[in-house]
């Protein structure tokens, strides 16, 4: 059976086709499917990450420490251990992030199949054998984008222009990760191969990519009309394009359940 290293290495010598009109399609049927549940998902992952939130501030600040300074600096006025701390806070954040975005993918996969979805599987990603590969790729990706960031706003202080550069880096970045994990979670690569196999995929086909995520983002804010609330059921559609992608593009073995995936090698 050819494995996705195998199709990987196939990609990268012959290319593959992705049309934009039925990859959408395919995303939005998807979508329609796991609308409700992921929508619900993401309203009480909010309320969580809320509540742990402030529930740290107000332990920070019952500790005697005056926090309200903070608001009034920037990143780049941070002291050196500050900046550590800002770093380590913000990869830690995303890579426990990154499991609950994988896990609304892995719904999307699953309404593909004509599987029914519940509120808990927006959560699956957080147990084995998905939740350490997902932090580590996170890990990964935040701290090089960090890493970048910081060492451009040190270079050049105060530099309007080169924040902007610093900005657009991240952003391409973010762009040429999109496919990391849904080729861990379906793909059973390690981090770092699915990161280098994210950023082949991408560079093969940017434009259509590239589209297909501008067309999904505009989808996503159309949320913001129903009282704000309404975005937490349009930002699904986001998780259903990567979904798609994957799909039309690597491919999803058939006979493959979502519950066998999962042999990681460290």
């Amino acid at each position: 059976m050819k494995t996705t290293l195998d199709r990987l290495e196939e990609i990268k010598s012959e290319g593959y086709e992705l049309d934009f009109g039925n990859t959408f399609n395919d995303a939005f049927e998807v979508y329609k499917r796991t609308a409700l549940m992921s929508g619900l998902a993401l309203i009480l992952f909010f309320i969580v990450a809320f509540a742990l939130a402030f529930g740290g501030m107000g332990i920070f600040m019952s500790a005697g420490n005056d926090i309200s300074y903070l608001a009034n600096i920037s990143e780049g006025d941070f002291s050196i251990v500050g900046r550590i701390i800002y770093v380590l806070a913000t990869c830690v954040i995303a890579g426990l992030g990154n499991p609950f975005s994988a896990s609304l993918i892995r719904m999307a996969a699953l309404a593909d199949k004509g599987e029914d979805v519940s509120v808990g599987d927006a959560f699956a990603c957080y147990k084995a054998p998905y939740f350490v590969p997902l932090f580590v790729e996170a890990l990964i990706v935040s701290f090089f984008s960090i890493f970048i960031t910081t060492a451009i706003q040190m270079a050049f202080p105060q530099d309007f222009v080169m924040g902007l550069v610093g900005m657009g880096i991240n952003l391409l970045i973010s762009f040429v990760t999109v496919m990391a994990v849904p080729l861990i979670i379906f793909g059973n690569l390690k981090p770092l191969e699915a990161i280098q196999g994210s950023v082949m995929l991408v560079f093969k086909r940017p434009f259509v990519i590239f589209g297909l995520l501008l067309v999904g983002i505009i989808f996503a804010l159309l949320g913001f009309i129903g009282f704000c609330i309404g975005v937490c059921f349009t930002i699904p559609i986001m998780m259903a394009i990567y979904y798609s992608i994957y799909k039309n593009s690597v491919g999803i073995e058939e006979t493959a359940e979502m519950d066998e995936i999962g042999t990681l090698d460290y």
